[in-house]
């Protein structure tokens, strides 16, 4: 009996030391899709989302990319645990009309890895 009060002991030794390792954990404050109506050729739309580490690590955004290259995207590029963030990206719609779906891309050091944020704009004349 004692053994295995031991070994169940030292199971649960090992099992708190390596939870304590962790891994960087992201959520979303804010929705990821975005539909802007009547939005005028010519404006340029900015959305900001807000994002946390919810995760004992450090998070690091490690790559980005808009759809296109009428989009900038301001992200921080570190996060520590606990602590909130927020990806702006602002959007020219010179040339544009109808639909236009805007996407950014990005993976991080967390276990999903791709993240998606995507607007959908309604472009008028």
């Amino acid at each position: 009996m004692r053994r295995f009060l031991l070994t169940v002991l030292i199971l649960f030794s090992m099992a708190a030391v390596y939870a304590g390792e962790g891994n960087a954990e992201l959520i979303f404050l804010d929705k990821r899709i975005f539909r802007v109506p009547d939005v005028k050729s010519g404006d340029v739309v900015e959305k900001i989302v807000r994002i946390k580490n919810v995760g004992a690590v450090d998070l690091n955004i490690l790559n980005y990319k808009p759809s296109c290259n009428c989009t900038k995207v301001e992200l921080p590029q570190t996060l520590g645990p606990g602590q909130t963030g927020q990806i702006r990206i602002i959007t020219n719609t010179v040339g544009k009309q109808g639909e236009n779906t805007i996407t950014v891309l990005f993976d991080a050091n967390t276990s999903q890895r791709d993240y998606v944020i995507r607007i959908v704009l309604d472009i008028v004349p």
